[in-house]
């Protein structure tokens, strides 16, 4: 589980917090949504989380050890893995070799990696004449599909996103966001992503609504479950 304890983050002075005193709880099999308008503190709160950036205030637990315990670099390198909106690719590789290149980072044994990567890619619709093209020549869906698949074979347990959903068409968006829903559910990930829509909150078994400089906790009716 990954949580927050008191935590609070301001730039300047304390007086102008983004948020203070937020006691949140993560847990394996869920998809979180952290839901919040432009400018109300989400991605700052995302950085935090993701070990990106330090509070000011408060702490952040991962399987009862805090992050600074853990060590933020070793954290972000065992643990957690980003997908970013603007997908942070390396334009001069295919996207096999992304996906490869991100295996080899994470210190990851597959005992047959060309396979493991293969079909890795091919799970997510990336066929292999695909995989072998520069990812600059892949279109903007099949880009973000590439990036989750290269966060989900460093074997974090933590995946968090950031407006994943931002560049790409409503059809694409609503596939890759069931893509993040499949991967907390089947493989029982801690999945968060950051959003300004409320139609991927709602997807979302957990939404956390930045409002006001406090955090509102929103949980997918019963109704709606998987």
């Amino acid at each position: 589980m990954l949580e927050t304890k008191k935590l609070g983050f301001w730039y300047q002075d304390k007086v102008d917090t983004l948020f203070e005193n937020v006691n949140l709880q993560f847990e394996a099999g869920n998809m979180y949504a952290i839901l919040g308008k432009s400018g109300s503190g989400k991605t700052t709160f995302l950085s935090l989380i993701s070990g990106l950036d330090s509070a000011k205030e408060g702490e952040i637990f991962y399987q009862d050890k805090s992050l600074n315990q853990i060590g933020l670099t070793r954290f972000r390198k065992h643990h957690l893995a980003i997908v970013f909106q603007a997908y942070n690719l390396f334009t001069y590789m295919t996207a096999y070799q992304n996906v490869s290149s991100a295996l080899e980072i994470s210190g990851e044994k597959k005992e047959n990696k060309r396979a493991f990567i293969t079909e890795s890619l091919k799970s997510v619709g990336i066929t292999e004449d695909l995989q072998h093209k520069k990812v600059g020549q892949l279109s903007g869906g099949q880009q973000q599909r590439v990036a989750v698949v290269r966060a989900m074979v460093t074997g974090a347990d933590i995946i968090v996103a950031d407006e994943p959903t931002g560049n790409l068409d409503e059809e694409t968006g609503r596939d890759i966001i069931n893509l993040f829903e499949k991967i907390a559910h089947d493989q029982k990930k801690i999945v968060i992503l950051v959003t300004h829509d409320n139609d991927i909150a709602k997807k979302s078994d957990v939404t956390y609504e930045l409002k006001d400089k406090v955090f509102h906790k929103r949980v997918k009716k019963l109704s709606q479950t998987k």
